[in-house]
This record gives structure tokens, C-alpha cells and sequence, in this order.
């Protein structure tokens, strides 16, 4: 307790030094990344770019897998073939070749399906990562911009928590607040989406 109020007493510290270093007329707004991050039109079609892109990539694995469990079926049969003492020993000899045949079929399949896993993951991260920062790019622009023409000289993440887990920003003024304008800015320019039932 005592420690999450001595979190509290420097965050208001900060805060208050901050203003204080300011020069006299400069101004501080606020903005809730989270929700402008959530709400912009752009991160929607990043998130629906990604979820379509990974359905595809299920797709293909959940039938390469398919695959795995039909050529392992076939070894198995070809392993019980030719431990089969009612075949001729010329016909467990063909199923033991069949058997190790497909046993490293089966390996060099599972090997090729985990590469692919791992590449298709870390292909998606690579886009999550840049579209993000396409994304961020395009929010710190316009809160310059609206932070030079509401004379503010710092903006500061609202949305933001403390490693204490205490919010960063422990009060703002909802008239310091960039949040609606910066969406609403952002938004503007989004193409709408047609109803596929209107003609």
C-alpha cells in the first residue's frame, strides 16, 4: 500500500514539475491511444487483412495435416503387414520397405508442415508489426497536428499505465482532451462500406 501511494505522489510530482517547468501559456493535452488505436478505420482493415490471411494459412495446414494422418495410416498398415507371420516372407519383406518408405515420408512431411508454421507466423508478425506502425505513424501525425493548432506543447497517452499499474495520466480536463478530434480527423477520410443488399 505504502508503496503504491509513494507511485502515486512522484507520478503527481512529475506531473506537476512538468507544468511547472513549462513556460508560462503552454499547455498540455491528453489522448487515449488505446481508443484511437481501436476506433480508427485503418486498424479494422489491418485486423480483417490479418484474420483472412491467417484463415488461409489454417486452411492449408489443416489439410496438410489431413495428409500426415492418411500417410501414417499407411505405415502403420505396412508395419503390421510385415509382422505378419501368414504373409510369405518375400511379401513382409515388401511391406517392411513400404513401412520404412513411409515412416520417412511421414518425417520429412511433419518437418516441412513445422518450417511452414514457423515462417507463416513470423510473416504475420512482420505484417502486424509494420501495419502497427503504419497505423501509429498516422496518429502521432495528426496529434502534432492538432496539438499545434489547439496551442498545446506536450500531448501525453491517457491510456498509458505505471509499472505499478497506476493510469499515467491521473486527471485531464475533458476540453485538454484530443481523443474525439483525432478520431474524428482520422475517420474522415475512410471510403464507406457499401451495403451488399442495396443496389
Amino acid at each position: 500500500m505504502m508503496k503504491r501511494l509513494a507511485g502515486i505522489f512522484l507520478l503527481l510530482a512529475a506531473v506537476l514539475s512538468l507544468q511547472a517547468a513549462a513556460p508560462k501559456g503552454e499547455r498540455i493535452a491528453v489522448v487515449n491511444m488505446e481508443t484511437v488505436f481501436r476506433q480508427y478505420f485503418k486498424s479494422r482493415i489491418a485486423a480483417d487483412t490479418l484474420r483472412q490471411q491467417s484463415e488461409v494459412y489454417r486452411t492449408y495446414i489443416m489439410a496438410e495435416q489431413d495428409k500426415l494422418r492418411e500417410v501414417e495410416k499407411e505405415m502403420n498398415a505396412a508395419r503390421d503387414a510385415a509382422q505378419n507371420l501368414a504373409l510369405s516372407a518375400a511379401e513382409r519383406e515388401s511391406k517392411k520397405q513400404l513401412f520404412e518408405a513411409k515412416e520417412q515420408e511421414l518425417r520429412q512431411k511433419k518437418a516441412a508442415l513445422n518450417r511452414y508454421m514457423v515462417e507463416r507466423n513470423r510473416t504475420l508478425s512482420n505484417v502486424e508489426k509494420n501495419k502497427r506502425q503504419e497505423i501509429l505513424a498516422d496518429i502521432r501525425a495528426e496529434a502534432a497536428k492538432q496539438a499545434v493548432s489547439g496551442g498545446y506543447t506536450f500531448v501525453l497517452d491517457s491510456s498509458g499505465m505505471t509499472t505499478s499499474g497506476i493510469p499515467a495520466v491521473l486527471y485531464a480536463p475533458p476540453t485538454a482532451d484530443l481523443t474525439a478530434k483525432i478520431l474524428k480527423s482520422l475517420n474522415a477520410v475512410a471510403v464507406p462500406q457499401k451495403d451488399p443488399e442495396k443496389k
